[in-house]
C-alpha cells in the first residue's frame, strides 16, 4: 500500500544517467479541489500540468485512485471501495488520459486538461477522496543501467461532498467529538499530587507551566471538514491568561486526528517561575451546521517546588543573617553602657 504526505504536491524526479543528466519533473498549477455536488448534479474543472525538464518531452498518463488518510495520522493510503461507491468512476476527459509535453520553455511545456465530475442520482450522502496523478512515461534507456527507478509524478486530491437534502430540507451530518485534551510531553508530580490533595487537578500536578496541549477529535460524521476554534487557559481567578487558534485540519469521517496547540509564548522570569495554583484550559471547536461548538475542558495545577524551596531558603538565610545582626548590634551597645 502507498503512502505519501498528505496536503502536499507529490514532485518526484528521475534518477538519470550521465549522458541525459538532467532534473526530470511535473507540476501542476492547483493540487487541491475542495468540492459539493448534489447528487445526480456534475461539476466541471481543469487542471494545467507543466513540463519541468529543460531538454525532455514527456508523455504523461492520468490515473485515478482513492485514497484516505491513516488512522490518527497524516499519511495518505490508497484504498479499494464497491462499484456504487467509486468515486473514480465520476471522472471523464474531454481529450483522453495521455498526451505529451515538450520540454520547458516551449510553447507546448503546458496543458490544460478539463474534466467532469458526474455523480450518480442514487449516490449516498457524504464525503468521497480521488487523487488525480499525472504520472510521466519514461523510455528505459534514459535511466541509469542500475539502482532505483522513481517516475516523476504530481497528484491532485479532490475532497468530494455529495449531499442530499432531507424532506424537511435540512442537512446535518456533521458530528465530532474532542476525545483527549492533555498536556504534551509533560510528567505530572506524582509524590506532590499524592502527599498534596489538590481539588481541580484532573490532568494532574507539574512542576511548572504548561505550555503546549495536545488535542485529539473524531469525526463522527459523514461529511470531512476543516477544524476551527481556539483554546484558552484560565488562572484561579477566572482571569484569561493565554489563549491560541487551533492548527487548520481536515477532519476525515470516521478518522481521529491529533495536534498540538502552543498556548504560552516567551515569558518572563517570575511567570516562568513563579505560576501556582489550578489552571484549566478549555478547547472550543466549531462544526459545520452546529449552532454550539463542541467544549472540553482539562485542569490542572502548577506547583513550582524548586522555586518556592529556593526562596524559603533564601528567606531563612535572611532571617538567620538579620538575628546576627541584631545579636552583634546588641552585645556591642551592651558593652558601651558598662
Amino acid at each position: 500500500m502507498k503512502k505519501f504526505l498528505i496536503f502536499f504536491t507529490i514532485l518526484l524526479f528521475a534518477s538519470t544517467s550521465s549522458v541525459n543528466a538532467e532534473e526530470v519533473g511535473l507540476a501542476a498549477t492547483q493540487n487541491l479541489f475542495d468540492i459539493e455536488i448534489f447528487s445526480g448534479n456534475s461539476y466541471e474543472g481543469e487542471i494545467t500540468v507543466f513540463n519541468q525538464s529543460d531538454n525532455l518531452a514527456l508523455p504523461v498518463g492520468v490515473k485515478l485512485n482513492l485514497w484516505n488518510l491513516s488512522e490518527n495520522t497524516d499519511d495518505i493510503e490508497f484504498i479499494q471501495a464497491e462499484e456504487a461507491l467509486n468515486a473514480t468512476k465520476w471522472f471523464s476527459f474531454e481529450e483522453g488520459t495521455e498526451f505529451l509535453l515538450t520540454e520547458k520553455d516551449t510553447s507546448e511545456e503546458a496543458k490544460t486538461i478539463p474534466f467532469t465530475i458526474n455523480v450518480p442520482q442514487d449516490t449516498p450522502p457524504g464525503s468521497y477522496f480521488v487523487m488525480m496523478r499525472f504520472e510521466a512515461i519514461i523510455p528505459p534507456h534514459y535511466f541509469e543501467e542500475t539502482g532505483p527507478r522513481t517516475i516523476p509524478e504530481v497528484g491532485v486530491l479532490f475532497f468530494i461532498r455529495v449531499v442530499d437534502l432531507s424532506l424537511e430540507g435540512e442537512r446535518i451530518n456533521y458530528s465530532a467529538q474532542i476525545v483527549a485534551l492533555e498536556p504534551k510531553d509533560k510528567d505530572p508530580l506524582p509524590l506532590t499530587a499524592s502527599l498534596i490533595p489538590l481539588p481541580r487537578a484532573e490532568a494532574g500536578v507539574f512542576e511548572d507551566m504548561v505550555r503546549e496541549i495536545t488535542a485529539s477529535v473524531q469525526n463522527d460524521g459523514i461529511y470531512h471538514f476543516t477544524t476551527e476554534g481556539f483554546i484558552e487557559v484560565k488562572n484561579m481567578f477566572g482571569t484569561k491568561i493565554a489563549t491560541a487558534d487551533l492548527p487548520k485540519k481536515i477532519m476525515m469521517p470516521g478518522r481521529v486526528r491529533s495536534f498540538d496547540v502552543e498556548i504560552l509564548a516567551e515569558e518572563s522570569f517570575w511567570q516562568r517561575n513563579f505560576r501556582l495554583g489550578p489552571y484549566s484550559a478549555t478547547m472550543l471547536l466549531t462544526v459545520p451546521e452546529h449552532k454550539q461548538p463542541i467544549v472540553r475542558t482539562m485542569t490542572f495545577w502548577t506547583f513550582p517546588w524548586k522555586a518556592l524551596a529556593l526562596v524559603v531558603i533564601m528567606l531563612l538565610l535572611i532571617t538567620e543573617f538579620r538575628n546576627r545582626i541584631f545579636k552583634a548590634i546588641k552585645v556591642l551597645t551592651s558593652k558601651q553602657y558598662e
